[in-house]
């Protein structure tokens, strides 16, 4: 958080991180990630890469197909990119993924409501986003114990632990971002940071912390005004 744009000090800012249910992230049957995949047409054995995000400039999904056409040039490794969302850049993506040669590694899933079995069905979640306001999308990855690369912007950086729960790039780096999916190759990388992830959310973002410190947040501004009527 930038305490420069709040024009205050930082000890009179109380930051509540967002809070999610993990649960549905934990108890995604092995079924319905089957049925996904085949929704998707993702063969057993696919390295699936994906994002979760609307088609919209903020998101630069222009520089994750960049970054995966990279990628594809480098490794031997059966992938797939599945992007879930709508939003108006979707023709112009599209035309991109035609254009960088990527189209039949491309899966446009469109809008789902099944987020934790989207984020189940995954091997490794993507943002490439120039500006977030939280990234809430990023616990939801991580609570489904998946690793994360994504941009090093606004709040990002306090959700994502670079090095420990994913990776951080520049945003629009799409040679960077290729660098971090050749990373994430080995199965035994991703068990680690996606397991790193999922103790991040328990520890950090769950709905008991968030009430707690909203419930503290309030308290001391009470206790704040009351003392400010006495003087």
């Amino acid at each position: 958080m930038c305490f420069r744009d709040l024009a205050c000090s930082p000890s009179k800012v109380s930051t509540v991180y967002y809070g999610i249910d993990q649960q549905p992230y934990k108890s995604v049957s092995a079924q319905r990630v089957q049925q996904l995949h085949q929704q998707w047409a993702i063969d057993e054995g696919t390295y699936l890469i994906g994002t979760v995000a609307r088609l919209v400039p903020q998101k630069s999904l222009h520089t994750l197909l960049k970054g995966f056409q990279l990628y594809l040039q480098k490794t031997s490794v059966q992938t797939k990119l599945v992007i879930v969302g709508q939003g108006s850049l979707e023709a112009e993506l599209k035309q991109q993924a035609t254009a960088l040669g990527i189209e039949q590694f491309v899966v446009w899933a469109g809008y789902h409501e099944d987020i934790p079995a989207v984020m189940t069905s995954l091997d490794l979640f993507a943002l490439t986003s120039v500006y977030e306001g939280f990234g809430l999308v990023l616990l939801e990855a991580m609570a489904a114990q998946k690793p994360v690369v994504a941009s090093e912007v606004s709040a990002i950086p306090e959700v994502v632990k670079n090095g420990i729960s994913g990776v951080l790039v520049p945003p629009q780096q799409p040679d960077q971002l290729a660098e971090v999916f050749a990373f994430f190759e080995h199965v035994e990388k991703r068990d680690l940071f996606g397991k790193n992830g999922r103790q991040t959310v328990q520890q950090n973002f769950t709905l008991s912390a968030m009430i707690a410190k909203t419930q503290q947040a309030y308290e001391q501004a009470i206790a704040y005004s009351k003392h400010k009527q006495q003087l």
